[in-house]
Formats: structure tokens, C-alpha cells, sequence
């Protein structure tokens, strides 16, 4: 019995350990000497549902308090990551965007007080129209432009590459009897 109770304040994998032993001693026990009396029995029935239960759930409820403290962490780091998120954007927002804004709408403004200074006769909208059209159609011209420029570049790549394919084949054709009257090999170039 001594050895039972140093087994329970020594913590859970030696009585776990211990109670392996015992179970183990007492099915190599003959059948005689085994009983309810033994002291093997006595303390599986001891410490089996009072110590090493508890110590299983104790271990059980550590193991799960380790695991989904684990995915508390995680789970609070991601919201702290999408408040600082959040905190970038408001800044981006107030420090840089704000002030171009402000610039733009003072442009708009000088722009707009110097194309009301012009004389009733000019038509700024449709200058500033054609402005804008021009420059469109320019940018797709130029693509065109690139384009056609692209497909020549590929269709004299491809007649370089057929070209160097053709050269001189030799063909050779023996007579045996008659034909060229010396019955040896004749070659022509094609």
C-alpha cells in the first residue's frame, strides 16, 4: 500500500505506469493466488476512479484549455490585425488622400474662374470636348500602330525561319545497264 500512495503524489503517468504493472501482474498470477484480496486489486480499486480519473480529466481539460487557448490567440490577433487595418485606412484617408483632394478641387476652382473669364463667343465646351477626343483617339492609333508594327515583326520572322529551311538536295540514282552507258551513279541538284 505504501507503494500506492507514492504513486498518487508522484503525479499521473506513474500511476498510469503502476496500474499497467498491476493489471499486468495480476493476469500473470495464477488463478489461485489472484482475488479480491490481493494487493495488486486493492489498489486498482484505490486510486482507478478516484486519483487516476481525475488525473486523466485534469490532463484531458489542460490539453483542451492548451489547444483552444491556441486558437484564442490566433483569433485575437486577427482582430487586432483588422483594427489596425482599419486605423491604416483612416489615415490614408485623412493624411494623403485629404490634402489631393483638397488640390483638385482648387484647381477645379482656378480653372473654372479662368474659363468664365472668356468672352461669350468662345465655346469652351466643346474645346475642351475635342481636347479630350483627340487625345483618346491618339493613344488608340498609336496601339494600332504597335499592333501592325508587331504582327509585321512576327510575319518576317516566320518567312525568315521558312527560308532558311530550302536548300540543295542531292539526289543520287544508280543504272545498272544501259542508260548512261557507264553504269555508275549520276547526281543532280534540285
Amino acid at each position: 500500500m505504501l507503494y500506492g500512495n507514492a504513486a498518487t503524489r508522484n503525479g499521473l503517468d506513474v500511476i498510469i505506469k503502476t496500474h499497467f504493472l498491476y493489471i499486468d501482474s495480476l493476469v500473470r498470477q495464477p488463478h489461485e493466488a489472484s482475488g479480491l484480496d490481493s494487493s495488486e486489486f486493492r489498489f486498482i480499486w484505490a486510486t482507478g476512479q478516484s486519483d487516476m480519473e481525475g488525473g486523466l480529466s485534469a490532463m484531458s481539460n489542460l490539453f483542451l484549455d492548451e489547444v483552444l487557448g491556441s486558437y484564442r490567440a490566433v483569433s485575437d490577433q486577427h482582430i487586432i490585425m483588422f483594427c489596425i487595418a482599419w486605423v491604416c485606412a483612416a489615415l490614408f484617408l485623412v493624411v494623403l488622400l485629404r490634402p489631393i483632394v483638397r488640390m483638385t478641387q482648387n484647381e477645379m476652382r482656378r480653372v473654372a474662374e479662368l474659363l468664365s473669364q472668356l468672352p461669350p463667343e468662345v465655346d469652351c465646351e466643346s474645346m475642351v470636348k475635342h481636347v479630350v477626343l483627340s487625345d483618346i483617339t491618339q493613344q488608340q492609333q498609336q496601339q494600332q500602330q504597335q499592333q501592325q508594327q508587331q504582327q509585321q515583326q512576327q510575319q518576317q520572322h516566320g518567312r525568315s525561319r521558312r527560308g532558311s529551311n530550302t536548300g540543295v538536295v542531292l539526289l543520287t540514282s544508280s543504272f545498272s545497264a544501259g542508260g548512261s552507258g557507264s553504269g555508275g551513279m549520276r547526281t543532280a541538284a534540285v
